[in-house]
């Protein structure tokens, strides 16, 4: 007998972040993008930049994937915030987000660029 999941899986709305006496929490939404950063995640948002101590396999099983996508191991960016996909030598590309930053893409992250944007 085969045991259905019918359970959704939760994704993360809100990220909270304690910083001292301060807690900011970002809605993920707001999120541009992320960068790992040993076992540290930079997150980067429209309310700037902020360290948090998970991992980026949290992030990654955490996030929508229809609104953020891994493209490489050190970077999970927000699908929205894609500005563009730039070639910039054979088999190596980057992405610009709309905030004019670029993020470098993997082999692996382009083809999952490529399947999430056609």
């Amino acid at each position: 007998m085969i045991e259905q999941n019918d359970e959704k899986k939760e994704f993360l709305e809100r990220i909270v972040i304690k910083n001292g006496p301060r807690i900011s929490i970002i809605p993920v939404e707001d999120v541009h993008y992320l960068e790992a950063q040993d076992d540290y995640v930079m997150i980067y948002s429209s309310e700037g930049k902020f360290l948090k101590q998970k991992t980026m396999k949290f992030f990654n099983e955490h996030l929508d994937p229809k609104d953020f996508l891994r493209v490489h191991r050190s970077y999970i960016v927000s699908v929205k915030n894609i500005k563009k996909i730039e070639l910039l030598e054979k088999e190596t590309y980057q992405v610009i987000l709309q905030d004019k930053t670029a993020v470098p893409v993997s082999k692996t992250g382009y083809e999952k660029l490529k399947e999430i944007l056609s």
